[in-house]
């Protein structure tokens, strides 16, 4: 049975029950003459604390123009908000325990959709526990916060091989103060906001990660962070898809089945981050054989003044059935009022983008320009 969520009432209705969870799980735990403390700052939001329990919420958005090129039409000029996503976070149990839950209310679908939504059991760092909607670990700047991206969105490559956001369970956590990582889970493989399809297919993944020096944060400028980043990440992934199910009363129906690999390692130095990834998609058809896809990209971003104008770039290519290339800079300005820095809370990037693919697919070709403000509070 398909699931679909739709429109206002399922974050309302998603709203009102965490709201009605936390202070009923906080008295059990705390002594009724706890002090709730309301505070708003433009780097964190709005913040809710009583006790050992806390409520955030935070709205981040995209205000953007650009100018598209694509082949065989017409340039267009357009302004959008393409994302606008508040996140409401709710912690219980000394933090133990998190409830999660991000839509997307921007972008050109008339609908609402819910992004992630999910429960998180944290006893230690060693072990977390996730159930629900979420983001699969698998390629680094797919697992990074979209909000603490370089550029507008991760790519030609990043967009093909990702596992997007399903349903499903994963354990993960970090070891020797978060030198080494690790996360496990299975899914669904349904579609996003369904529990079910017809074309469902069950998804196991895992996926670790390795720093040398200082480790590096999910974050594509860690300048902003960290006071002299100093450090590179190691991170391998790999998962399986089995496409053998059942559609009702029918018989096992084969489909094809797909393993996919992923390798990444990040270099951080000063006010310079660089980022290479690896991926390779192997897909087996119902008596065929094993078909691969591989893509790679390099990004690299220096600031040229410190936490204030960043500069840098992206080059990716991908063969699936036919070769395609991708180019792309950026320059960002991160604004700043007196001694308040806000970073990826308020920033403006001027990015260009240049896709190529082969010529049978050269109708897909496209070159592009985006001013684009985001707004993180």
């Amino acid at each position: 049975m398909k699931f679909r969520l739709r429109g206002w009432g399922i974050f309302a209705l998603v709203g009102l029950e965490l709201l009605a969870v936390a202070p009923a799980a906080a008295a059990l735990t705390e002594a009724p003459a706890k002090k709730t403390l309301v505070n708003f700052a433009p780097l964190s939001g709005l913040h809710v604390q009583h006790g050992s329990s806390s409520l955030s919420l935070q709205l981040g958005t995209w205000l953007r123009g650009d100018i598209l090129d694509r082949a065989h039409e017409s340039t267009r000029y357009q302004f959008a908000v393409p994302l606008l996503r508040p996140v409401l976070q709710v912690h219980l149990l000394n933090r133990q325990l998190l409830f999660f839950v991000q839509p997307e209310l921007g972008g050109v679908s008339p609908d609402p959709r819910l992004l992630d939504a999910f429960i998180e059991w944290a006893p230690r760092d060693q072990f977390h526990l996730r159930f629900g909607q979420f983001r699969t670990p698998f390629s680094r700047a797919f697992i990074i916060p979209i909000f603490n991206l370089q550029l507008p969105g991760r790519g030609l490559v990043v967009d093909h091989f990702r596992l997007v956001c399903d349903s499903g369970a994963m354990a993960f956590g970090s070891f020797s103060k978060h030198r080494f990582e690790y996360a496990v889970g299975g899914f669904s493989g349904a579609d996003i906001n369904s529990l079910a399809s017809d074309d469902a297919a069950p998804l196991a993944l895992a996926r670790i990660a390795f720093n040398l020096g200082q480790p590096v944060p999910y974050d594509q400028a860690p300048a902003l962070v960290l006071d002299a980043p100093s450090g590179v990440s190691f991170g391998l992934s790999g998962a399986w898809r089995d496409r053998s199910h059942s559609r009702g009363n029918t018989p096992s129906t084969p489909r094809p089945e797909s393993w996919h690999g992923q390798a990444d390692v990040t270099l951080m130095r000063g006010p310079v981050a660089a980022t290479a990834e690896a991926f390779l998609k192997e897909t087996r058809s119902p008596g065929g054989g094993w078909r691969g896809s591989y893509g790679t990209f390099l990004q690299l971003g220096a600031f040229v003044l410190p936490r204030q104008l960043e500069i840098g770039g992206r080059g990716g290519w991908l063969s699936d059935r036919g070769d395609a290339w991708s180019t792309e800079a950026f320059v960002t300005l991160y604004w700043h009022y007196g001694d308040l820095f806000f970073g990826h809370h308020l920033k403006t990037t001027l990015a260009y983008r240049r896709d190529d693919h082969s010529s049978a697919a050269s109708a897909r070709d496209f070159q592009s320009v985006v001013l684009q403000t985001q707004i993180w509070l």
